[in-house]
């Protein structure tokens, strides 16, 4: 087990660090070894005065009479991306306005756009610099740290990506505080670390493997203390459910539950997530055409410990528990969840598996 953790470190360690700061920074330039990408809604960024940082940003690589002809050939209508300098710098923009449907700051069109930007040969740091109201700088950050997983098996990369510094800049009078800083960097270090977790396959993260994990994580924490029950000890302490989905894995399903309980606390929170692992289907197994991706079926559990993790570290005044309940729904000749087989849940309700 050890070893295997060895393993995640290694692999994490080679990949990028990821810093957010408020305000746009004129020491981390366009250069060679530095991408600048310039994000924002069309709003934004065509009021953006050239010669206020952006042109030191830029390294005098681009002229004014350039910055306004990109500005220029932006789409008010969808989202696009316009290359300056060799592609070294880019304008990336998103619509002001939004269907009814999706949220007020298109956080996903920014996620698309960044993902799908193409770092130059020789690129070593990237800086994001968003513009963005205040009210839609968290769907946004956390949009951006999603396109730079944490997980990586490649095993030749000619010129890996060694930092991305995230610069937020917010108009008007309302600013971030440092605050506000220190809790979108615990935002985007939990939402790298569940897409880690979430992307790594189950013969490495597999339910011991991933007890483990949480267990680490959460350890960084002061005032959590930790449940954990697994194997037979489920069936003898009434959790059934958990108990038969796992039964068949070659590693044994767990109930995992975090508590912080904080003096002067109110209320109590439960945030539940399933952390299936991998789920085959059992004895109804899934087709070929499912089966490759249920390796996210664990992304539950991942998304509601990270949620734990951020809360309790930016001050959370409430009681708050995370329960996992973790297991591998596979098939094994001496141990199978059949259909038409009852079980006992730990709520002493019965249920026949159909």
């Amino acid at each position: 087990m050890r070893g295997l953790l060895r393993t995640f470190a290694a692999s994490i360690k080679k990949m990028s660090s990821f810093a957010v700061r408020a305000g746009l920074s004129v020491t981390d330039v366009l250069s060679a070894e530095r991408q600048v990408l310039l994000v924002g809604k069309q709003k934004q960024l065509k009021v953006l005065n050239f010669e206020n940082g952006l042109k030191s940003k830029l390294a005098d690589c681009v002229s004014p009479k350039l910055w306004q002809q990109a500005l220029s050939s932006l789409s008010a209508k969808s989202s696009c991306s316009v290359p300056l300098h060799l592609n070294l710098a880019k304008v990336i923009s998103v619509p002001d306005e939004v269907s009814r449907h999706n949220a007020p700051s298109n956080a996903i069109a920014i996620f698309k756009e960044v993902k799908a930007t193409s770092r130059p040969e020789g690129v070593k740091n990237v800086s994001v610099v968003l513009y963005s109201d205040i009210t839609d700088v968290f769907a946004s950050v956390a949009a951006i740290s999603r396109c730079f997983p944490l997980y990586d098996r490649h095993t030749k990369v000619n010129c890996p990506l060694e930092k991305v510094d995230v610069e937020v800049v917010v108009p008007g009078p309302q600013k971030l505080s440092d605050a506000d800083v220190n809790f979108l960097q615990t935002l985007c270090d939990s939402v790298r670390t569940a897409a880690r977790m979430i992307d790594t396959p189950c013969n490495e993260l597999h339910t011991e493997a991933f007890a483990d994990e949480a267990i680490t994580f959460v350890g960084k924490l002061s005032g959590v203390t930790s449940t954990i029950i697994k194997g037979q000890d489920l069936l003898k302490q009434g959790f059934g459910g958990i108990y038969h989905v796992g039964k068949a894995a070659a590693h044994p399903p767990i109930f995992a539950c975090f508590s912080y309980k904080p003096s002067g606390a109110t209320q109590t929170y439960a945030l539940v997530g399933k952390g299936i692992v991998y789920d085959s289907g059992g004895m109804s197994i899934k087709s070929k055409t499912i089966m490759p991706g249920m390796k996210e079926d664990m992304g539950g559990a991942a998304g509601m410990l990270s949620s734990f993790y951020t809360l309790v570290k930016s001050g959370f005044n409430q009681n708050l528990h995370c329960l996992l309940c973790i297991a591998e729904n596979s098939v094994s000749p001496e141990a199978n969840l059949s259909k038409s087989d009852s079980l006992q849940r730990f709520d002493v309700a019965a249920v026949q598996t159909m």
